[in-house]
């Protein structure tokens, strides 16, 4: 049997074995678990597996925990449920309620939640030969979206996210001041805002997995 790495990891696998690893399972029980979530395979099936291979699924498992992630570029374009989707990494291109949304994700836990976040960055995209042309943002859709990204690679989604974040984070005072000289914002968006730039400054957002 091929034994997953780290690449081929998907958004949900990782994030479920992240909810087993802090639950209150025995280390045995969150092993078998984590394995099945690693491989589809059944815990009798696991349970059944020959002790070396066993062994090297929980040790490729370990290393997602205890090594450094492999360098992975975010890329320009995501493949989401078959269709391409081009991903917004510029905080001032995306409109206010997109801020919120986000927000609202990441204080909720950015591992949990960064499918969501990524889903609020996707717009599709037409290509015709080499030329690529955005579409409308598909709103309605966000809740089909991060589902869909929940089967997309881990480290794509990780990317975007951290790349995304390191922007936000350096340029969200500098949007405040703009949004506010053009008048763009209502009195109740402002208090948002504040709580928005809080938030940045006290470093909400890491690279952490």
């Amino acid at each position: 049997m091929t034994i997953p790495t780290y690449e081929d990891l998907t958004v949900r696998q990782f994030q479920e074995i992240v909810a087993i690893q802090v639950s209150e399972m025995s280390e045995e029980d969150k092993l078998i678990q984590s394995i099945c979530t690693l491989t589809g395979m059944t815990e009798r099936e696991v349970e059944e597996l020959p002790i070396p291979t066993f062994n090297q699924i929980g040790f490729n498992l370990a290393k997602i925990f205890t090594t450094e992630l492999p360098d992975s570029k975010p890329k320009k374009y995501l493949r989401i449920g078959g269709k391409l989707y081009g991903v917004t990494y510029n905080p001032r291109n995306l409109a206010f309620y997109q801020y919120t949304d986000i927000q609202a994700w990441i204080n909720q836990g950015t591992i949990a939640n960064m499918h969501k976040v990524v889903a609020s960055l996707v717009f599709p995209v037409k290509r015709y030969g080499f030329l690529y042309f955005k579409g409308k943002n598909e709103v309605d859709r966000h809740a089909d979206l991060a589902e869909k990204i929940l089967d997309c690679k881990y480290m794509d989604v990780h990317a975007i996210c951290v790349f995304f974040s390191l922007l936000w984070s350096n340029s969200i005072k500098a949007l405040a001041c703009y949004l506010e000289e053009k008048g763009e914002m209502t009195k109740e968006q402002k208090k948002e805002m504040k709580v928005l730039l809080e938030a940045a400054g006290d470093g909400f957002i890491t690279q952490s997995r």
